[in-house]
């Protein structure tokens, strides 16, 4: 970690404790698969080694869904740079609730493209910019907690 040195997780404890270099700032480390060497890269202060580690390499058994619940993808919209309208894309893989918005550099929420409830599936939308000025604007998707943003880019 940087400036907090190397941690180490303790399974019986389910916790983390300081392992090495406390202080030093950590930039890269790494296990030698065949020493079981730790290599630990900092910056300004050389390599250290602490040889032996014990290197877990028990795999949960309980298989991850790729697409947990609420989760989403927002394509790049199409054409980009566009004028005046361009198509955005986006995949669900379950029903909720989900809002598209569009924000200048500002930050400033300067329409919205989508809110309502919908099922898994691909969708597109298209922002129509009207008379908004030349410039680089973000599209933001939203659901549950989650958000995904794009880059567009609008040239009249």
């Amino acid at each position: 970690t940087w400036s907090a040195g190397v941690l180490r997780f303790v399974p019986g404890t389910d916790s983390w404790e300081e392992f090495v270099l406390p202080y030093i700032p950590v930039v890269a480390f790494a296990v030698h698969p065949g020493t079981k060497t730790l290599v630990i890269g900092t910056s300004g202060h050389g390599f250290f080694l602490a040889p032996n580690m014990v290197v877990s390499t028990d795999i949960d058994q309980n298989p991850v869904e790729n697409d947990p619940p609420g989760s989403f993808e927002l394509g790049q919209n199409y054409p980009n740079p566009f004028n005046p309208s361009s198509t955005i894309p986006f995949e669900i893989y379950a029903t909720g609730q989900y809002r598209i918005s569009v924000f200048d550099l500002l930050g400033r929420e300067v329409g919205v493209l989508l809110d309502e409830v919908l099922p898994a599936g691909s969708y597109r939308v298209t922002w129509e910019a009207g008379n908004r000025p030349s410039g680089t604007y973000l599209i933001r998707m939203a659901s549950e907690g989650r958000t995904v943003s794009r880059v567009v880019a609008l040239m009249k």
